[in-house]
Parts: C-alpha cells; structure tokens; sequence
C-alpha cells in the first residue's frame, strides 16, 4: 500500500509538473503574441498607410498655400514636404511587398500608381520657383485624384490589421 502511495504521489507531482510546464508555454506564446500586436501598429504596414496618407494631405496643403501666395510657404516648402511624401511612399512600399504575397488588391494597385506618379511629377515639382502657382495647380489637381485611393487603402490595411487583432485574442482566448 505504502508503494501504492509513493507511486500516486510520484504521478501527481509529474502532473502538476507537466500542467506548470504548459501554463509557462503558454504564457510565452501570449507574450510574443502580445508583443507582435502592438509592435505591429507602431511600425508595420498601418503605420506606413496612415503616415502615407497624412503626407500627402501635408502636401496638398502646402501646395494650396503656395498657390494662395501665402507668404509663409515658398516653393521651398512644397519640395520639402514632396521629399518626405516620398520617402513615406517608400517605406509603404516596402511594407506592402511584405504584407502582399499573394496579389495586389484595387488599393495597393493604387498605392503602385501613386508612385509612380511620384517618379512622373517629381522634376515639376523640383523644379517649382516661387510664384509658379500654374505648375502648382497642374501639381495639386494631379495629387488631388488620390487622395481617396490611399484613404481606401489605409482603411483596408486597418480592417486586415483588424482581423489578425481578433484572431490573435481569441487564440490567447484559447490558450
């Protein structure tokens, strides 16, 4: 009886044990899960969508002001905020090769066209002088027509973003 005994406790010590081992496991798994969600909003595809977005408006703008002959923007100021436009549409680009593996959708094509009508209009815009409101009207009418595009692709960047959110709480969920 007594061997009996040892063995029952034996078994439960290895049951506890192993049950330990997997709660440890598990909580690991949460963590880089956790982890992964939250470094995903700071610097993956969303971020490259919203800040892409948010540039172009920056963008507009300053060309609107230049148009206006607002003394505080010069031509100046429309290639600077052209460079960093560019460079956003440079990291979304990145991002989306990474997030796209099997096809492009209608609003990353738009994001492709929006490059290249980067690449298209940059020497206009390089070489706007002060005072070239004409040039900065083609400028802004051109910019202007994808403004929605990129508004539809952040927006479905962010339901994708969305949907992996929800599956990955219903798997902590789980575990």
């Amino acid at each position: 009886m007594n061997g009996k005994f040892y063995t029952f406790r034996w078994l439960a010590a290895f049951a506890v044990m192993l049950v330990l081992a997997l709660n440890a496991v598990g909580l690991l798994t949460i963590r880089g899960d956790l982890r992964e969600l939250s470094s995903t909003k700071r610097q993956g595809t969303i971020w490259a969508a919203n800040q892409l977005e948010f540039e172009l408006l920056r963008f507009s703008k300053s060309l609107a002001l230049f148009i206006s002959n607002d003394p505080d923007v010069t031509a100046e100021d429309v290639r600077f905020r052209f460079d960093i436009l560019w460079s956003r549409q440079s990291v979304a680009s990145l991002n989306m090769e990474e997030a796209e593996q099997d096809g492009l959708s209608d609003e990353a094509l738009g994001v492709q066209r929006f490059a290249r009508l980067l690449r298209e209009t940059e020497d206009a815009v390089m070489n706007l002088e002060d005072g070239d409101t004409e040039d900065a009207q083609a400028l802004l009418n051109l910019f202007a027509a994808y403004s929605e595009p990129l508004h539809d692709y952040t927006i479905q960047v962010k339901d994708e973003q969305a949907a992996l959110d929800l599956a990955a709480r219903e798997e902590i969920w789980y575990l």
